[in-house]
């Protein structure tokens, strides 16, 4: 029976390493199949439906465990979304389940918007959208949000006419955008429009795109961490930038540590920057 054991090895395998009996028996094998492949001990079962392989997510197999799915942020990591980092893991449950938090991870209890297969672990990218609106702060919801449009996981259009459950998500529903370059840009951009500034994005200027156009002259660029740029890149930058000082624009360059954890300095000197006036047009002088 060795070889029709791998069989059954083989297929949990191909698929992340845990599998529904119900998706085996589709696949055509036979519980006494099924039987012999849990016997070997290449597998185990997890309340009596789900066959899982040691090498399987570990996530995936808590949301098999306690009868949910991975949710939320924890999902948009899975589905390859740009994502800060997560405290613990998120996971749904449907509203009648008796799982609950722990001070390991995040229960999130719903009725899904969108309906995904019964055996499917990782929950639709509409619903991780919703939980992301309500769960993390606006500008890291953008920032998926802008991930799953440019990842086409989902359409602008998709996006415009689902009827989002809360605030937050019909907020973001109308702001997001495919412009963004990185989940940086989205972050950095929510922030400004919080700071009430005017904004545009991916502006052609001397010849070159920049990131975001405060006003009409301050410019800000963002150097994302996958930003692994060659010095002929660089060099490129810094010529871009010394023209467009030259030609009365103020020049904010920031890179992911700033974004991410230093945050407070670069607004300091974004008020400053506009406070100083450096986004409006020059004024015509007279000496």
């Amino acid at each position: 029976h060795h070889a029709q054991q791998m069989d059954v090895v083989s297929w949990v395998l191909a698929h992340a390493g845990i599998a529904h009996r119900r998706d085996l028996q589709s696949a055509g094998f036979t519980a006494y199949r099924i039987g012999i492949a849990l016997r070997s001990g290449h597998l185990k079962t997890i309340r009596r439906h789900w066959v899982v392989h040691p090498s399987a997510d570990a996530l995936v197999v808590l949301a098999a465990t306690i009868g949910g799915r991975v949710a939320c942020v924890s999902a948009a990591r899975i589905l390859g979304l740009w994502t800060l980092s997560v405290d613990r893991p998120h996971l749904w449950v449907p509203p009648n389940s008796v799982a609950t938090a722990t001070a390991a991870h995040r229960i999130h209890r719903s009725v899904p918007i969108a309906s995904v297969r019964r055996t499917s672990l990782v929950e639709s990218i509409i619903d991780v959208l919703e939980h992301v609106a309500t769960c993390l702060p606006h500008e890291e919801s953008l920032a998926i949000w802008e991930s799953a449009l440019k990842q086409r996981l989902i359409l602008p259009s998709a996006v415009a006419g689902i009827r989002w459950r809360s605030l937050a998500a019909q907020r973001l529903a109308r702001a997001a955008s495919l412009l963004s370059d990185s989940g940086l840009e989205s972050l950095v951009l929510a922030r400004l429009r919080e700071m009430d500034l005017v904004v545009r994005q991916q502006v052609f200027l001397l010849g070159h795109r920049v990131d975001l156009l405060v006003g009409k002259r301050l410019v800000i660029q963002i150097d994302g961490w996958e930003h692994h740029s060659s010095a002929a890149d660089r060099a490129r930058d810094n010529r871009h930038d010394a023209r467009l000082r030259a030609a009365g624009y103020r020049v904010i360059r920031i890179g992911y540590a700033e974004v991410v954890h230093g945050w407070a300095a670069i607004e300091a000197e974004i008020v400053l920057a506009v406070a100083q006036g450096a986004h409006l047009a020059a004024s015509t002088r007279s000496f």
